[in-house]
């Protein structure tokens, strides 16, 4: 459930864009944490508490039969995201 969440909120965040920036996502109760870096690339990384579990790595989708996509990939919109609640 947790890896769900921060997945879709991943996705969510696939649509910022504003320079070279770090957008950072919790959970509730601060131990699970989601860093999303963004600028000429997007990547992200992922800890629990103090321990990195994935390190700075690219964001991107590889679809069956089509072209990988990652360095096309931009962000456009910055969600208000609280707690699983996206706010418009």
């Amino acid at each position: 459930m947790k890896n769900k969440a921060l997945l879709t909120l991943a996705v969510l965040l696939c649509g910022l864009h504003a320079g070279a920036q770090e957008t950072t996502i919790t959970s509730p109760d601060g131990r699970i944490g989601m860093e999303v870096e963004y600028g000429s690339k997007l990547s992200y990384q992922v800890r629990f508490g103090s321990e990195t579990l994935i390190g700075l790595s690219p964001l991107g989708f590889e679809f069956v039969g089509e072209k990988p996509l990652g360095d096309s990939l931009i962000l456009t919109n910055k969600p208000d995201v609280k707690h699983g609640q996206v706010n418009d």
